[in-house]
């Protein structure tokens, strides 16, 4: 978390607790230094084992005064996301003050005694300068609010990387999902940063012109600057991302949406939270593209390139279009939706997946049920887009190919 946080962080609460912990570390050197200076005029001993001895204590110190909880587990931002624990540290010093202390011994550059010696010395030294600095300030007095509050600093930490996160969303520098290879990847926890989005935003006054709104979370402005062409009435939240050159009619796009290049989101449609739309997309008039935060796992709807998708359409429960598909008008995909492929001799059924190119409308099949037998609503598969059809074709001409064009 520490890589996505702004510089002007917790200013406040970092001022109070990293200098405390850089005078430790330092005190900690300068009494290790000065035994060792002691010592040596009698005794040898390994120096080596003194600074690693100091090393390890003072984070095991850290480690069971809870400080690491608010200084430590920091999380990074590179290929994914991965933990950084005080626990893991340690594990690795202890590894490696056991390794350079056998080779002392394997070159007799000391004994074992002066090895032992060496860590017993900079253990000491760090509980020294651990208890001065922090035990001492507080006089043995509500102790853990001395050590800096930690609970409130790792709130700080926390509100302040959503915040950095759903600024890298707005920007379009961090996606929910993506595409790597063949396979969408779905990062979840960019959507638990958006959960956590809400209850840490208070309600504002948003005014346009004579229109009041009251909500969490604040429309895009400046399109101009974005490259974005927005009618009246055409609302994006902040935390999606929306390319330039993407068309908005009256419309919306809500949190941690990503609407590629060259798109158009046509009057009334939406494109809810999460969802992800690839370039020249056409969402016509009245589709929706549903939104999912909840649960952190559930995938999002997915719309790849070049895709039209038919007025009325309906797309949720994580439905994923491929690039080029082509659905008619009042068209259901959702999770469990029988998507079936009738255009061989035996029915190919898919499940919340539009292959590419293919053309789509909607349908229906039997089902029997205990009061009889009814028809189901599906989408049925009649064709593939051809490859000499324009990519920006209307859906008349897509569905003349086929014969079902009015």
């Amino acid at each position: 978390m520490c890589r996505i946080l702004s510089l002007d962080v917790c200013q406040s609460e970092i001022a109070g607790q990293i200098p405390k912990l850089m005078i430790c570390f330092i005190l900690a050197s300068i009494i290790s230094i000065f035994m060792a200076f002691a010592i040596n005029t009698k005794l040898k001993i390994s120096l080596h084992s003194i600074a690693f001895g100091a090393f390890i204590a003072f984070w095991v110190l850290l480690r069971f005064n809870h400080l690491e909880t608010s200084l430590l587990n920091f999380r990074f931002l590179k290929s994914g996301l991965s933990a950084f624990n005080v626990n893991h540290l340690i594990a690795i010093s202890c590894v490696i003050g056991g390794w350079i202390g056998t080779c002392r011994l394997y070159l007799n550059a000391h004994t074992a005694d002066e090895i032992y010696l060496g860590y017993f010395v900079g253990i000491i030294s760090s509980i020294l300068a651990f208890t001065y600095i922090f035990n001492h300030e507080c006089n043995h007095t509500n102790h853990r609010k001395c050590l800096g509050r930690p609970e409130s600093f790792k709130r700080s930490l926390v509100k302040a990387a959503i915040h950095q996160v759903i600024a890298m969303l707005d920007a379009g520098k961090l996606r929910v999902a993506e595409k790597k290879g063949e396979e969408w990847i779905v990062n979840e926890w960019i959507k638990k940063a958006i959960l956590l989005y809400f209850p840490i935003s208070e309600n504002k006054l948003i005014q346009a012109g004579d229109l009041e709104f009251y909500d969490k979370i604040m429309p895009k402005r400046e399109f101009e600057k974005l490259g974005i062409r927005a009618l009246p009435g055409a609302i994006t939240r902040y935390g999606s991302f929306i390319e330039p050159g993407v068309i908005l009619m009256p419309s919306f796009v809500n949190i941690g949406a990503y609407v590629g290049a060259g798109t158009m989101v046509d009057t009334w449609a939406t494109v809810g939270s999460c969802a992800q739309i690839g370039k020249n997309v056409h969402l016509a008039g009245g589709v929706g593209i549903g939104g999912v935060l909840e649960p952190p796992q559930a995938k999002p709807n997915i719309i790849e390139d070049n895709a039209f998708i038919g007025s009325r359409c309906i797309i949720v429960e994580g439905a994923h279009i491929g690039s080029e598909a082509v659905l008619g008008a009042n068209v259901v995909i959702t999770g469990s939706t029988h998507i079936i492929d009738v255009t061989g001799t035996e029915p190919v059924k898919y499940k919340g997946y539009v292959p590419p190119r293919a053309v789509v409308i909607p349908g229906s099949y039997t089902k029997e049920y205990p009061a009889g037998n009814y028809q189901v609503p599906c989408a049925l598969i009649i064709g593939q887009r051809k490859e000499s059809t324009d990519k920006k074709v209307s859906l008349n001409s897509a569905l003349r190919d086929f014969d079902v064009s009015g």
